[in-house]
């Protein structure tokens, strides 16, 4: 199939990477959707695949307001490591049913994300379309509980803690105080400590509490409850 010419394919400029490259894929196909040859709906499954943790990656990171691409890219490649084959399997077998589905679900994409690019109001709408994906598609009813079980993971979480220390950091010594309580964090309850001060706008008194005697009864009692439930 000869490429179509770059003049010829329009994408969404402020659309994401995962988009643009699932805008070029669909462009050169032909218009008919009769059939799809299996190679060419294998390809375009794992572009969808990629958009799709991508998505779920920037979802996470908008929780924290958290803006760049540096740390997006961090937390997809996390979430690719913690999303197993299985999570797709049965995307992939639905696929293989029905192999224009994946071309109906990228043009989908496409459409939605480059109606976005001009509105950034319709950011909404194109939350309900993936929260549609995931319902119809990979049976997860509920998104949001899928975004909360992936940002509990302890990788993701301190991705994100070092991002908004560096963001909120003041004084000397900040950044080295929360490097020290995760350094000395074998049972994994720091994160959960530090997060809802960042959730609530507290940062600072983040940094004032690592100090204190009450931050230090907090972890312990969240430690022997965390020790308590895995039966230690």
């Amino acid at each position: 199939m000869p490429p179509v010419p770059a003049s010829d394919v329009t994408e969404p400029q402020a659309a994401s990477r995962c988009t643009r490259a699932i805008a070029r894929f669909v462009h050169r196909l032909p218009a008919e959707e009769e059939a799809i040859d299996p190679m060419v709906a294998y390809a375009l499954i794992n572009l969808v695949q990629g958009r799709v943790l991508e998505y779920l990656a920037e979802r996470i990171a908008r929780l924290y307001r958290i803006s760049d691409a540096a740390t997006h890219a961090r937390i997809e490649r996390q979430l690719l490591s913690i999303f197993s084959e299985e999570f797709f399997a049965l995307f992939r077998t639905r696929v293989e049913d029905t192999p224009t589905l994946v071309l109906h679900i990228a043009r989908r994409i496409i459409e939605k994300e480059c109606e976005s690019a001009d509105c950034p109001c319709s950011q909404t709408s194109v939350d309900r379309m993936y929260s549609a994906i995931f319902r119809k598609y990979f049976k997860y009813r509920h998104l949001g509980a899928l975004l909360n079980i992936v940002a509990g993971d302890a990788r993701i979480q301190r991705t994100i803690i070092h991002r908004l220390v560096e963001i909120h950091a003041r004084r000397p010594g900040d950044c080295e105080r929360v490097d020290a309580q995760l350094a000395d964090d074998a049972e994994g309850v720091v994160p959960a400590l530090m997060l809802p001060y960042f959730r609530q706008g507290r940062a600072q008194e983040l940094f004032r509490d690592l100090e204190s005697d009450d931050w230090r009864q907090r972890r312990q009692r969240l430690t022997e409850r965390i020790a308590c439930l895995r039966g230690a």
